[in-house]
């Protein structure tokens, strides 16, 4: 235990983690050009191990082959838990010492509560449109609601994680007293498109594979993502059984412009496949979307959108910009993109729901402090021991009588 416990307060095992954290930096910043951000978190800094070589290669399945970022920044935190903490000896000489180990572990805890609990996604808007709600990149959920209610309706929505697990012959079915039907979804796809049944497909001709039920002649045809990625179209078979004992099917698309609508029980309802939406305490509604571009060019030089964000007892107007986010209610709403569809411009934000959004910002403050502490004593000492050292030779020019 003791030869554990001196490992673990190492230096050179904080040495070696920040290394190996630099590395995953680097090659997971050149994996996200080809494989996208999602697909690069997942892989370099989700996971406890990078793993190699396919089963067949390995009986046993992959190797891993270089530890992961929950696993470097785990054991990081543990090292500066053991070694900053329980190990160092508490004195005034290294209160500075101990301070930027505390905001170094500050700035580690808030990256593991970024981790677990925040959501992230996108707000897209028009100018003149308002939301409540943001979309999450790569999440999916299930919609159904009374279409005859209108803006009264009451949504029943089933999460991503109830249905994005079933694989091909996998089913799962969903029932509520508030619905005349019951719903059974399979086949969930990462990544998917709508096609027509005759199209010739890469070397498949029209005899490709269908993913899904055949419906007024389209069906999907899954491109074999295995990951998710912001940028994947996601698709699932699903069946309605009616009370009558009739059963419909269809598929559901992530890029539909208009849900699956079908009469049952007297009433007309609505099915859709959509990105995962979290809700905000307050609208945010575009009022002015602004762009800049260099000179002779359509390349933006900056761009820039004004908004009303109303709450129910107020009103404010905000301007969003690169690098200045609107911050409220643990959301940050970044300005990220835009674009124009139908001669009409929309602007695109980032969102994020994080609690512990300012807790960087407060460790470097804390590390800050420590810092100043710990060579602010060593100036002070430093300064101290010149004037004792010039005194002392004052002293000896006075005693030989001017001659040193």
């Amino acid at each position: 235990m003791k030869k554990l416990f001196d490992i673990l307060a190492s230096y050179w095992l904080a040495c070696a983690l920040l290394l190996c954290i630099f590395v995953l930096t680097i090659f997971g910043t050149f994996y996200q050009r080809d494989h996208g951000l999602y697909e690069a978190k997942e892989v370099f800094f989700s996971s406890w191990f990078l793993w190699f070589g396919p089963a067949k290669y390995f009986p046993i399945g992959p190797v891993p082959y270089f530890p992961g970022g929950m696993l470097c920044m785990g054991l990081l935190a543990l090292n500066m838990l053991v070694g900053g903490f329980i190990r160092m000896k508490v004195s005034w000489r290294n209160a500075g010492v101990l301070i930027i180990h505390t905001g170094v572990a500050l700035l580690l805890f808030a990256g593991l509560v970024k981790v677990v609990t925040a959501d992230e996604g996108k707000l897209r808007l028009f100018e003149g449109e308002q939301a409540n709600y943001f979309d999450s990149f790569y999440l999916w959920e299930v919609a159904i609601w009374d279409l005859d209610a209108g803006s009264e309706a009451r949504e029943l929505v089933i999460p991503d994680e109830f249905f994005s697990d079933l694989d091909e012959g996998e089913t799962r079915t969903f029932s509520s007293p508030e619905l005349p039907f019951d719903l059974t979804l399979s086949n969930f796809l990462n990544d998917c498109r709508v096609l027509e049944t005759d199209t010739n497909v890469m070397n498949f001709g029209p005899n490709w594979a269908k993913s899904s039920p055949v419906v007024d002649g389209f069906a999907l045809f899954d491109l074999g993502a295995d990951s998710r990625d912001e940028g994947y179209i996601g698709g699932v078979t699903a069946q309605v059984e009616l009370d009558s004992g009739e059963t419909i099917d269809n598929f559901l698309y992530g890029f539909s412009f208009a849900p699956w609508t079908l009469e049952a029980g007297g009433k007309r309802w609505a099915i859709d496949l959509r990105n995962e939406r979290y809700a905000m305490p307050f609208w945010i509604q575009l009022e002015d979307f602004q762009k800049e571009e260099h000179p002779g060019t359509s390349m933006a030089r900056a761009y820039r959108s004004w908004v009303q964000k109303v709450e129910p007892d107020n009103t404010e107007r905000v301007l969003i910009e690169m690098n200045q986010p609107l911050r409220s209610d643990n959301l940050i709403l970044f300005q990220s993109s835009y674009g124009e569809f139908g001669g009409r411009d929309y602007s695109v934000f980032s969102v994020v729901r994080n609690i512990s959004d300012h807790w960087p910002k407060f460790s470097m403050w804390v590390i800050t402090a420590g810092m100043l502490i710990t060579f602010g004593v060593r100036l002070v000492l430093f300064v101290w021991r010149q004037n004792q050292l010039r005194k002392e030779r004052e002293a000896k020019r006075a005693a030989l009588g001017g001659d040193l």
